[in-house]
């Protein structure tokens, strides 16, 4: 009876064994490390006023690129990443630019050569985003500048450039907005919480 009972038991002990699982832990995808080069007019939260709504004006919210499938794609997937981190910083997005405090413009170059032909043209120069014929290749395409300007776009507070990445197109797809929350990061790390 006793070995009757301990074999019941230990055979009710595998069957339980077998039905516990191990959480499944998510894994945050891991970015490539690229060369970046990263340029600014100056730190935000010593140059930025006090603002907490913000807009977008489209004579200002640029992406260059060979193919227009890109550029259409682009514009708002760019515009969904910038207010997702302005979000976690407590900003909020209005429609109207007129209501707004703030407008946020950037500029996205696909590639160096209509980098180099437009960045200057659209947003004026700002030093080290414009590289000559034959200077280190490791930077290669990928050019995203933002700019923070009063809500009548004739007063630019704050720019920033960063240059060198590539694939924006895939980061939408494969991984969720991860590399350009990583690349806004950089750009917009200083940026002051809302009403500062």
């Amino acid at each position: 009876m006793k070995k009757h009972l301990l074999f019941l038991l230990v055979a009710v002990q595998l069957v339980l064994a077998g039905c516990t699982s191990t959480p499944v832990v998510k894994e945050e995808p891991i970015i490539e490390p690229e060369p970046l080069t990263l340029v600014s007019s100056g730190k935000p939260s010593k140059v930025l006023p006090s603002f907490t709504t913000y807009s977008w004006n489209d004579d200002y919210n640029f992406v260059l690129a060979k193919e227009e499938a890109t550029m259409l794609v682009l514009t708002p997937y760019i515009r969904q990443q910038v207010a997702k981190y302005m979000s976690s910083k407590g900003y909020k997005l209005v429609s109207n630019p007129d209501q707004a405090e703030m407008v946020i413009g950037f500029l996205f170059a696909a590639d160096d050569v209509i980098a180099n032909n437009q960045v200057e043209q659209r947003f004026g120069l700002i030093p080290g985003t414009v590289r000559e014929k034959g200077a280190d290749p490791r930077y290669k395409k990928g050019s995203l500048i933002l700019s923070a300007m009063d809500n009548r776009t004739t007063k630019i507070y704050w720019r920033s450039a960063v240059r060198g990445f590539s694939d924006l197109e895939r980061d939408k797809v494969t991984t969720n907005g991860s590399k350009m929350q990583y690349i806004l990061s950089m750009l917009l790390g200083d940026f002051p919480e809302a009403g500062r």
